[in-house]
């Protein structure tokens, strides 16, 4: 009886580790990987409308965004205003002090390539 207890236990492990390992396998095939698309492609115009979209679905004052690829810039956008009391929109040659955010948008990015196998925490 406990031998056969073992093997079932064993059995039922071993479906468990293939289901967690497909859902996971699943996941990560969803995102964009490095196998996607070069952002080059990207236009201001594309990236405009998202950040509107953005802007509009969180109800933030201003957002703006800039996609840079191998240190040359492919498209930039801004929306909303300078100051939610305010009636200045935003430009592009404005400046946003980003404080110490850096730090957590680093270790997310490394994180995410390091998911996608493009690099390892090593």
């Amino acid at each position: 009886m406990r031998l056969f207890l073992k093997i079932l236990g064993g059995f039922f492990a071993l479906i468990l580790l293939l289901v967690l390992g497909w859902w996971g396998a699943s996941k990560r095939a969803a995102r964009p990987g490095p196998e996607a698309p070069p952002l080059a492609v990207l236009s201001d115009d594309g990236l405009q409308a998202a950040i509107d979209a953005v802007a509009a679905e969180r109800k933030l004052v201003g957002m703006a965004a800039q996609v840079e690829v191998g240190g040359d810039i492919v498209a930039q956008a801004v929306t909303g205003l300078k100051r939610e009391d305010g009636d200045a929109a935003l430009s592009l040659t404005d400046l946003f002090h980003i404080g110490s955010i850096g730090k957590s948008m680093s270790a997310t990015t490394l994180a995410t390539l390091v998911e996608d196998g493009v690099m390892t925490w090593d």
